[in-house]
């Protein structure tokens, strides 16, 4: 559920209190979607993140929300398909992790390297598979 108790996001992710929604479109139209990442943003998420594996669906989302949403609001959603999903999740996690603290009185500089390659390929492997897991039994109820 949203923060908010009013809604629901299909991914919420939150670190060091920076809030992000995942909404996931696999058969809704762009006005849904719309309608999803609007109640993410009066839920106060900082970042929406719409992903699917349909760049048509992307484009027409992406349109619409330009026409409708705040120059601000703009500014906190972002489109994805999957694979470009993960490479962005692990750059952002790479800069949150990236910082300076002190550590019995000395300063200790940390910084985090996004993962390999191969790792890369399992994780889009494992995103292909769910997403495709979903298409299916979409498939199977019509």
């Amino acid at each position: 559920p949203t923060p908010d108790g009013v809604g629901r996001v299909d991914v919420g992710l939150e670190r060091d209190g920076k809030r992000i929604a995942c909404e996931v479109s696999l058969t809704s139209t762009d006005k849904q979607e719309l309608s999803n990442i609007e109640k993410c943003l009066t839920a106060g998420y900082d970042k929406i993140l719409l992903c699917s594996p349909d760049k048509r669906t992307l484009d027409k989302v992406k349109s619409l929300t330009i026409q409708k949403l705040k120059e601000s609001d703009k500014e906190k959603v972002l489109f994805f398909q999957p694979e470009e999903l993960f490479s962005y999740l692990e750059e952002e996690a790479a800069l949150v992790k990236s910082k300076e603290e002190r550590v019995k009185g000395y300063k200790v500089k940390v910084r985090y390297q996004p993962v390999g390659e191969t790792e890369k390929k399992v994780k889009r492997e494992a995103v292909g598979q769910v997403i495709l897991q979903a298409l299916r039994r979409l498939g199977k109820k019509s």
